[in-house]
């Protein structure tokens, strides 16, 4: 079918696009040169709002761990709690602020850091969170991998499996369970590590953001505000 205008979807479904030449006839091989593109396919999955907690006594901020090793253990494990020794722990009063990784890091080398609390939100509504641009600029390599966990359910940046880079999820007003993994490669000194073929100025240098948008909220950095952990 011709696409001509918006649709509805109000169930799971599976769509699928395909890009053709106009005055096309028939369907081509998916070969360079040829009348039409590779067909693409997402499916838009239909669910409830996540639930929210009823947590009382909670304070500003996260608890942040710190963690050292080499860079492929770390990225398979840094979002865990026993497998990789926590080296460093402190309240963390934002996500990803450089001056406190600043501060917190010891290694020269690979490290990981480990935010974890609750999510506070606002009012009941589908918010969108927006991954670095720099995990998908084919002409750099950022340096460093992000995972983010929602009441246990994970969203790892993949053009493969999130259209443009975007994870959107339905959650109800309050508490969250919240988890961000940042594992970060990037030497002091630059040393081009792994199989990586790079070069210092193809690295991205700076420590990125968390974006979120939806439900009336503009495209911004997660708000500190909305970032909780239990008072101790």
């Amino acid at each position: 079918t011709r696409y001509t205008k918006p649709f509805v979807i109000n169930r799971t479904r599976m769509v699928k696009v395909r890009p053709f030449r106009k005055g096309l006839t028939e369907t081509p091989w998916n070969f360079p040169g040829m009348d039409a593109g590779k067909t693409i396919n997402a499916i838009f999955k239909k669910v409830d709002y996540k639930p929210a907690r009823k947590i009382v006594g909670l304070e500003p901020g996260l608890q942040l761990d710190y963690l050292e090793g080499d860079w492929p253990d770390l990225f398979m494990n840094a979002g865990g709690s026993d497998v990789i020794p926590v080296i460093g722990r402190r309240h963390a009063t934002g996500l990803l602020n450089p001056q406190e990784i600043k501060s917190i890091r010891k290694s020269d080398h690979a490290y990981a850091l480990r935010y974890a609390g609750y999510l506070e939100i606002p009012k009941d509504g589908v918010y969108v969170f927006h991954a670095p641009p720099h995990l998908f600029d084919v002409t750099m390599d950022a340096g460093f991998d992000l995972r983010v966990w929602i009441d246990g359910e994970e969203w790892f940046p993949a053009p493969g499996l999130h259209g443009q880079n975007t994870w959107s999820v339905a959650l109800k007003k309050g508490a969250h369970d919240f988890k961000v993994s940042f594992v970060d490669f990037r030497y002091k000194t630059f040393k081009s590590e792994y199989w990586l073929p790079w070069q210092e100025e193809q690295v991205w240098k700076e420590i990125p953001t968390l974006d979120i948008s939806g439900h009336g909220i503009r495209k911004q950095a997660l708000p500190e505000s909305w970032l909780k952990r239990n008072r101790k």
